[in-house]
């Protein structure tokens, strides 16, 4: 039986962060730290269920993801300086495909963010991303790409993320306050309505006009 859209419950409201580690997020890892802790003060109220995960990759020992679920969201622990250190390389894939493939919750939110283009998975492929989005999908889930110094919509497509899920988002202090804040507003009334509008992330100014994908200055050459 099809389940009953409208106003959701704390209950029934799970959310997943998939948090970029890589080292050009460097350059804003106080505000990143900052920003997201906001926004997981903002889930306390509306969620039941909350699924944290920060990723990078290092060039010796491959993907580092930092995956961490909670069932009471008063519990989830905040970013600090000592538990997100951005450094190496942007193993979105197979970051996306690993926290996914191990959720079990009926229906979740999964948001992504990331201020670069994938550039170092092996074990997953766009297309093998694209068929589980696409499944998950179908059972109520929703997916949200937040994309910096990137075509956002040329990467996230790429993958099963909808044209209208996807935004753009400046890899600047200053950008990542408004990106959560944005975020936490939107989570809040998909929390409400039950449906997904997006209306604060799409008013979004951005500084640039240069889409294509590139490596920001940060901590290490290999993101």
């Amino acid at each position: 039986m099809a389940r009953k859209k409208g106003k959701q419950s704390k209950a029934e409201l799970n959310v997943c962060l998939i948090l970029d580690e890589s080292g050009s997020m460097g350059g804003i890892k106080e505000s990143t730290i900052d920003s997201v802790n906001e926004y997981l003060d903002t889930l306390k109220d509306i969620c039941a269920n909350v699924t944290i995960a920060t990723f990078h990759s290092d060039w010796h020992q491959g993907m580092k993801l930092t995956k961490q679920d909670y069932s009471a969201t008063s519990d989830v622990p905040r970013l600090s300086q000592s538990n997100y250190k951005p450094d190496g390389g942007t193993p979105l894939l197979v970051a996306v495909g690993t926290v996914i493939a191990d959720l079990t919750d009926e229906k979740t939110l999964v948001v992504v963010v990331t201020d670069g283009c994938e550039n170092t998975s092996t074990e997953y492929s766009a297309k093998q991303i694209k068929k589980l989005i696409e499944e998950k999908s179908a059972n109520d889930w929703q997916f949200i790409y937040l994309g910096a110094n990137q075509d956002s919509w040329g990467e996230a497509q790429q993958y099963g993320f909808n044209k209208g899920t996807t935004y753009d988002y400046v890899a600047t202090n200053d950008g990542m306050r408004n990106m959560t804040s944005a975020l936490s507003m939107d989570t809040m009334c998909f929390a409400s309505a039950g449906t997904w509008s997006g209306d604060n992330l799409s008013n979004l100014k951005t500084e640039s006009e240069d889409k294509k994908c590139q490596k920001p200055k940060g901590k290490s050459t290999n993101s």
